[in-house]
């Protein structure tokens, strides 16, 4: 029968037991359990068929491997992280369009969605973050994009700050579509926020890389 010594599993190194690679577990504790388990099923099995000695080693170095095989996995997605926020720093000062908030500073702005087939007219809706509308402006049906100058397009200023702007489009008075309208910005800046990957947008936004539909 196998042999362990039961200072090892109360936590005191055996005499002539050998040193367990720490780098071979991802936690102490695991292993000290793996060893009180161990030696609960040697006090319990049946003296009259004892489990062969072989078969206690299997169960170690199976345990052993999983351990190998966790280590690995965790080490394999820390590198596919690294590599990603690598590839994405190749992003800087490339324009990306999202369809989160844009920023507004005065200047007009070119916003894009896709032309609805049948659409008999299109608006540009302007909303504060929160949902809340704020003004409407006929929009060009058939075009992808629409250049929003707030001197022309709104009666009264629109202060600076971040928006919404959504394409609704209408067949008569029905609305058959309203998507979020898509705005091209530069990356200033990629950051990594708790494991997650932000890029920074020119005025300020911050969007994930889920949030990106394309590059330029």
């Amino acid at each position: 029968m196998l042999n362990i010594d039961t200072a090892a599993v109360n936590g005191q190194p055996a005499a002539n037991a050998p040193r367990a690679d720490k780098g071979s577990f991802s936690d102490g504790s695991d292993f000290a359990m793996f060893l009180r388990m161990l030696t609960t099923q040697m006090q319990n099995q049946n003296p009259l068929n004892p489990v062969e000695a072989s078969d206690f080693a299997v169960q170690l170095a199976t345990f052993s491997g999983v351990e190998q095989q966790i280590q690995t996995n965790q080490l394999l997605g820390r590198l596919a992280d690294q590599m990603m926020f690598s590839d994405l720093a190749n992003w800087l000062n490339k324009e990306v369009a999202t369809d989160a908030p844009v920023t507004y500073s005065g200047a007009p702005l070119r916003l894009h969605a896709p032309a609805i087939s049948g659409a008999t007219s299109r608006d540009l809706v302007i909303s504060t973050i929160e949902g809340r509308e704020l003004a409407r402006v006929a929009a060009s049906t058939g075009q992808n994009s629409h250049v929003f100058d707030p001197a022309q397009d709104l009666p009264d200023s629109l202060p600076h700050g971040q928006y919404i702007f959504t394409i609704e489009d209408f067949r008569g008075n029905d609305t058959i579509s309203s998507i979020k309208a898509v705005q091209y910005s530069p990356v200033t800046e990629v950051r990594n926020n708790n494991g997650q990957v932000v890029l920074v947008l020119e005025g300020g936004q911050q969007v994930t890389s889920a949030q990106i539909s394309a590059i330029r």
